[in-house]
């Protein structure tokens, strides 16, 4: 989990460099890119698991 967490600051980091990423006070924005950014995450989880590379975790 903890790995998760700190994969994901980078991640997060390296996309403040872009312009499209909300700054601090642009509530829509920011609730926009979080629905895009959960749809690709769960759109990766559907991929991952329908080819396998979500074995090692539990169901």
């Amino acid at each position: 989990m903890l790995f998760t967490l700190m994969l994901m600051d980078l991640i997060l980091g390296w996309l403040r460099k872009f312009r499209w990423f909300p700054k601090e006070g642009k509530r829509h924005k920011t609730i926009i890119h979080w629905f895009i950014a959960l749809g690709l995450f769960l759109g990766f989880l559907g991929a991952a698991g329908s080819a396998g590379w979500l074995e090692f975790i539990p169901k």
